[in-house]
């Protein structure tokens, strides 16, 4: 749909045609747990981006979240391991079904 978007308003010959490209699907990964978080922690996340704590009820709170472009990630005690790729030790936060 994002690519169908996207054809709709370029030019005929800016058009992006056959299978979707590794850019392409990581875009719409991000559009879609971008939505996911602010559908279920629009609270927490408006907080973290004017740089308040979040509500002591709330049910990330224990997981130090923290805005990293963009996304709310985990913070807590796997940013002290050091083995680990920053990316494992801080993974956005989603919510379960």
């Amino acid at each position: 749909m994002m690519r169908f978007a996207n054809n709709a308003r370029v030019k005929n010959e800016a058009c992006l045609l056959g299978a979707l490209t590794s850019n392409e699907l990581r875009a719409v990964q991000n559009y879609l747990v971008k939505r996911a978080q602010v559908e279920s922690f629009v609270d927490e996340i408006l907080c973290l981006e004017m740089g308040q704590e979040i509500h002591k009820k709330s049910r990330i709170k224990s997981l130090d979240p923290r805005m990293e472009d963009g996304f709310s990630v985990v913070g807590g005690r796997l940013q002290r391991a050091q083995c680990l790729p920053y990316k494992t030790g801080h993974p956005k936060v989603i919510d379960s079904p």
